[in-house]
């Protein structure tokens, strides 16, 4: 059984990983520091912001009118120390191909203002901030949710190496689709899906446990307490 891209929803799902994970990466690279703040003090980056413009400019372009429920909004960039980090959204979005100006960006943006009923996608431009600021791991998560119920959703993990190919080869594309399963493939390039399975190890002592790589999401102690009691030794 292969993945079938049987639908426009499907493609523009798997569109808006290749080419947000391309861009986020870039901006990750020539990046150091977040542009802004929000309330909590959480850092918020030129990419979030950017991602969610190019996901509300591709909607616009393939579905229509869907609607999108994202988590940037543009008040900060509204405000009046705000116009030098949408210049640089804007810039980075040009260099995508994208016919971006502040006004258009702020449009875009905008465009995840939508409500969470009935058929909607949803987005998290990047998922794992303090990871993109460390140029290190993070993700960007797109979801159609119909009724309630998750239809499509996909993972662009744009620094995360691919399983089982060489060490070299970064970036991972993860795709559900209800009724087909789960999928990767890398993130770049023409490469065919393959199906991911629940492992076939029953041995408690070979099981790999998964957490956070950040480590203040994570009860360290109480994975080595767990790992004991497994006797495992492989490696979280």
């Amino acid at each position: 059984m292969a993945f079938e891209v049987s639908s426009p929803e499907i493609e523009f799902a798997l569109e808006v990983a290749e080419r947000s994970g391309r861009l986020a990466r870039v901006i990750q690279q020539g990046l150091a520091q977040p542009a802004l703040a929000k309330e909590d003090r959480s850092p918020v980056t030129v990419a979030d912001f950017a991602v969610q413009s190019l996901v509300g400019w591709l909607l616009e372009r393939k579905l229509g009118s869907d609607t999108l429920v994202a988590e940037e909004d543009t008040q900060l960039l509204r405000a009046e120390d705000g116009g030098q980090t949408l210049e640089q959204v804007a810039g980075f979005l040009s260099e995508e191909g994208l016919p971006a100006d502040g006004e258009s960006v702020l449009q875009w943006i905008d465009r995840g203002t939508g409500a969470a009923r009935g058929r909607f996608w949803t987005l998290d431009p990047i998922d794992g901030t303090k990871g993109f600021l460390r140029k290190a791991q993070f993700a960007t998560a797109l979801a159609l949710v119909e009724e309630g119920r998750v239809q499509i959703a996909v993972l662009a993990c744009p620094n995360l190496p691919v399983p089982g190919n060489s060490p070299a080869q970064f970036g991972s594309l993860f795709a559900a689709v209800r009724g087909q399963g789960a999928w990767m493939r890398p993130l770049q390039g023409e490469a065919e899906f393959q199906p991911l399975r629940v492992s076939s190890v029953s041995d408690p002592a070979q099981a790999r446990l998964l957490r956070s790589v950040e480590a203040g999401h994570t009860n360290t102690s109480l994975f080595e307490r767990i790992l004991h009691h497994l006797g495992s030794t492989i490696e979280p």
